[in-house]
């Protein structure tokens, strides 16, 4: 990122500057996992972390369990963002 540091991103097509997101609920809801912060925070965090990639111009697009396991709806939602199939024209 600009200010030197690193964002880790659980998908990342450079080639389309596209960043995709798996929002489980784990990170926000289970204590052990947010290290010490409340639930604000990390939601907070996590936006400030969104809008820095943003700046860098890379699109970001997000999907919880319940479009990934509907996948139409999981295809709409990389297809909105810019990835297509090969045999998509």
């Amino acid at each position: 990122m600009k200010n030197g540091k690193t964002a880790r991103t659980d998908f990342w097509w450079p080639e389309l500057d596209l960043v995709g997101e798996f929002d489980g609920q784990g990170k926000y809801l289970r204590s052990e996992l947010r290290g010490g912060k409340t639930i604000q925070q990390v939601v907070m965090d996590e936006k400030a972390r969104e809008n820095a990639l943003r700046a860098l111009g890379l699109t970001v697009i997000r999907w919880d369990w319940g479009e990934m396991m509907n996948p139409r709806a999981f295809a709409n939602i990389l297809i909105d963002g810019g990835l297509r199939s090969s045999r998509t024209p």
